[in-house]
């Protein structure tokens, strides 16, 4: 049995990592700066837990020599701006990386880690901004200003080190705008271009994220690969180039898009992983989905 070290298992998308997982399979270590309780330990054989704060390297170390994992899915960090100091974000996120991409290196570890679609610069924006071509594809030019975009950016250059230093694998997912079965925050901007147009409404059930997880620990590649993910459509309900043309008052000289298409091709991550996202916001939005079992038993 694979053991697979989540860290940030605790986590919106993490609780829901570790339950997919679990039930794949897989023997499953999550790293949190909480412990859910030893009575959540018992739910699922495969689960276990431990608390540690991922800044410290020697703490990381240790837990890495203990639990010596065959893939770390490393989804901890601060998600966001605003909710703290900017340094803060970035220091976190940052060392937290270093700290856990290292260790999997050391121990021989694959990695499949959360970059953002934020690294291309346009999510957290001061003024939004067309790319220079749609859909944009992992080869898009990068321009973060702000802490937490280019703490991902960082995160990428990090997982390419230690793929060359170690020669482990190493995967950076570049998802959309995360949402839940049953509670897609995305929906309440539908009627409001503006507020949706820096992440140019697209987003990601978590679910296909999940899966996406999944089919890029099964599957053995070269190095380091980043790819994008994200639903196929947006969650306007209306022509994407109509939307883009309406808020922004005109289109990149090279655009290729039809009817609600994401403006970010999945295409790398079908040709490397088998991927494709099977959920989308008509059906999810009011969809009644039980979420994470292991940590709600408790």
């Amino acid at each position: 049995m694979e053991t697979v070290l989540v860290t940030g298992g605790l986590g919106k998308v993490g609780q829901w990592l570790v339950d997919s997982l679990s039930q794949e399979g897989f023997k499953i270590v999550c790293i949190d700066l909480e412990h859910p309780g030893f009575s959540v330990e018992h739910v699922r054989s495969n689960v276990s837990f431990r608390r540690a704060d991922l800044t410290k390297l020697g703490r990381v170390e240790d837990i890495f020599q203990s639990v010596d994992p065959d893939v770390v899915a490393h989804f901890a960090a601060i998600p966001t701006m605003g909710r703290t100091a900017d340094a803060e974000v970035f220091e976190n996120n940052v060392m937290t990386t270093y700290n856990v991409l290292k260790s999997a290196g050391r121990c021989g570890a694959d990695i499949v880690q959360a970059s953002s679609e934020s690294t291309y610069g346009m999510a957290f924006a001061e003024e939004t901004w067309l790319p220079e071509y749609l859909p944009v594809d992992e080869s898009h030019p990068m321009r973060p200003e702000d802490e937490y975009a280019t703490s991902k950016l960082v995160s990428e250059e990090l997982a390419k080190m230690v793929t060359r230093r170690h020669g482990v694998e190493a995967v950076s997912l570049r998802p959309a705008w995360i949402n839940y079965p049953g509670t897609y925050a995305c929906t309440s901007l539908q009627d409001d271009l503006a507020k949706g147009a820096n992440g140019f409404w697209t987003y990601l059930d978590i679910r296909d994220l999940v899966s996406l997880v999944h089919n890029a620990i099964e599957t053995s590649i070269t190095g380091h690969e980043a790819v994008l993910a994200s639903a196929e459509n947006t969650y306007l309900g209306m022509p994407t180039t109509k939307a883009i043309e309406e808020h922004f008052g005109t289109l990149p000289e090279e655009c290729d898009l039809e009817g609600d298409q994401s403006i970010y091709t999945t295409e790398k991550a079908c040709e490397l992983f088998g991927w494709e996202p099977q959920h989308t916001w008509r059906k999810a939005a009011d969809e009644s989905v039980t979420g994470p079992e292991f940590i709600n038993d408790q």
